[in-house]
C-alpha cells in the first residue's frame, strides 16, 4: 500500500463536521471505511492499527483515513477530538493511514470551532 500524497485528493463534498469526546478506553474496528476523513486530537491519544502499522494521533499529530481503509481504534487516553468526513477523489493506487505532526494544532481547532 502506497504513502498517501494529500496533493492527489481532490474533495468533491464535506459530509461531516463532528465533535468526538472519548469517554472510556476501548477500541473499536473498522472496514472498508466509506469515505475519507481527517482527525484532529485537542486531548487523548488513540493509535489507529491498519495493515501491521500504527498512526498516531494525538494533540501533535492530525491523522487522515483514506476512503477503503480497514483499521482498529485504539483509544487509549481520555480526550476529545474533531473528524471531518469527505468525498474526494484520488489519483493514484489506495493510499495508506497517514499521521502527520504539526507544531500549532490549537490554531486549526481554533478556525473549526469559529465557523
Amino acid at each position: 500500500m502506497p504513502k498517501l500524497d494529500i496533493s492527489k485528493i481532490t474533495v468533491k463534498r464535506i459530509l461531516a463536521v463532528n465533535r468526538v469526546n472519548i469517554t472510556h478506553v476501548h477500541s473499536s474496528n473498522r472496514t472498508n471505511r466509506e469515505c475519507f476523513a481527517i482527525t484532529v486530537k485537542t486531548a487523548g491519544r488513540t493509535i489507529y492499527k491498519s495493515a501491521n502499522k500504527e498512526y498516531v494521533s494525538d494533540p501533535e499529530h492530525i491523522v487522515i483515513i483514506p476512503k477503503g481503509a480497514s483499521y482498529k481504534s485504539c483509544f487509549e487516553e481520555l480526550g476529545e477530538c474533531y473528524m471531518i468526513e469527505f468525498e474526494a477523489d484520488y489519483d493514484g493506487e489506495a493510499p495508506e493511514i497517514m499521521s502527520c505532526q504539526v507544531s500549532h494544532n490549537h490554531d486549526f481547532v481554533n478556525k473549526m470551532i469559529s465557523l
